[in-house]
């Protein structure tokens, strides 16, 4: 299951969310792809939030870019700890691009990789 909720101005498109189990490293990883909305307009900022089903975070970070990209792929690798297969968890991106502020946000099933 997959629900898309992104900000009132998409200057960015959030593609190929994975929330998926790594038996042999034992981790849940947890990425996207990020991309301008406008070829002329560089992300200059990305984070990537992972929260539980119940609002926790799980992990988060922010990166910043000189030179900007027009598509970026944020991602984490972190320990399953209390979940399993099957639950439910969010992502949230958010940053800068061409100058705007950008926040989406997706559901995700955590399945096997």
């Amino acid at each position: 299951m997959s629900t898309n909720r992104s900000s009132h101005h998409d200057v960015v498109t959030a593609s190929d969310w994975q929330a998926c189990y790594n038996s042999s490293d034992n981790l849940l990883v947890v990425s996207c792809t990020v991309s301008s909305a406008d070829s002329g307009a560089s992300i200059t900022g990305v984070g990537l939030v992972v929260t539980d089903a119940e609002g926790s975070t799980l992990a988060s970070f922010y990166n910043s870019f000189s030179s900007g990209s027009e598509t970026v792929y944020p991602a984490f690798n972190l320990p399953l700890g209390k979940l399993s297969l099957g639950d439910a968890v969010f992502g949230v991106v958010q940053g800068e691009c061409g100058g705007q502020h950008f926040f989406l946000e997706e559901e995700m099933t955590i399945a096997n990789c």
